[in-house]
């Protein structure tokens, strides 16, 4: 049985012309509560940069979205998110049976691996080491310059590249190789596919500040609704400041009576 728990939420403004003082006096466990699921997601945006992709985690389908920012955003629900370039193998033969020195070149994202195989490379778990440690050589970088492991098993027992970007530029090149049949690969380009425009998008900015001076600098932006989507995106606005955002994404209702 679902439990509910009545939540309140009180501003305080400051009076004195200046907006300080504001309190988002509630919790986001007691704003949650009443869902089945729930994620909590921080980030920071650097400045100006647009269509930044919320996790959505366990979460399908968003029933109630929270959003606190440093700095003016634009958040647009909907529309399909970007994907990434991914290349899988198909009848590649693992024991490969290499003896060493047989190769790969491949291009990510404009970024040259060529891949030198020892013979101790047989099996699918030791190709994919193999040309994740050449990625790692070459700066290839995700998130935070953590290295990516571009290279994976597919869960078919077959070897997959993945690019660590999304969108159009997101590109993987299979160029040559002696090691080109051995794992199932073709040479080819792919290319990732850009997000899809979402619904009308919202625009967030901090409150208009009636005593000129820089006393709300220190005011967040708050974005609370109950919404329905599958897919978040947020701009930064901010010009010249990266902007910190948290994201609480929540799924179902809970429907059952209070007891």
């Amino acid at each position: 049985m679902g439990v509910r728990t009545n939540s309140e939420i009180i501003f305080q403004i400051g009076r004195d012309n200046a907006l300080t003082d504001l309190l988002l006096d509630e919790s986001l466990t007691s704003i949650l509560d009443t869902l089945d699921h729930a994620t909590v997601h921080e980030g920071t945006l650097e400045a100006s940069e647009a269509n930044y992709v919320v996790p959505f985690g366990d979460v399908t389908q968003a029933r109630i979205v929270y959003i606190r920012a440093d700095g003016a955003i634009r958040v647009t629900p909907g529309g399909g998110l970007a994907t990434a370039a991914q290349v899988d193998g198909s009848g590649g033969t693992y024991v490969t049976g290499f003896v060493g020195g047989e190769t790969l070149n491949v291009d990510v994202d404009g970024t040259s691996l060529a891949v030198i195989f020892d013979a101790a490379d047989q099996s699918l778990a030791q190709v994919v080491n193999r040309i994740n440690s050449f990625a790692a050589l070459a700066g290839i970088a995700g998130a935070g310059a953590v290295p990516t492991t571009v290279a994976r098993d597919n869960g078919s027992s077959e070897l997959r590249f993945v690019s660590p970007t999304t969108g159009i530029a997101s590109e993987i090149d299979i160029l040559s190789g002696t090691a080109l049949a051995q794992l199932g690969l073709s040479v080819a380009t792919t290319n990732g596919v850009n997000a899809s425009a979402g619904q009308t998008p919202v625009t967030l900015t901090k409150p208009a500040n009636t005593s000129a001076s820089d006393a709300a600098a220190g005011v967040p932006v708050f974005f609370f609704a109950t919404l329905q989507t599958s897919a978040l995106t947020i701009d930064n606005l901010e010009t010249a400041a990266a902007t910190r955002i948290t994201v609480a994404i929540a799924g179902d209702i809970i429907t059952t009576p209070d007891c």
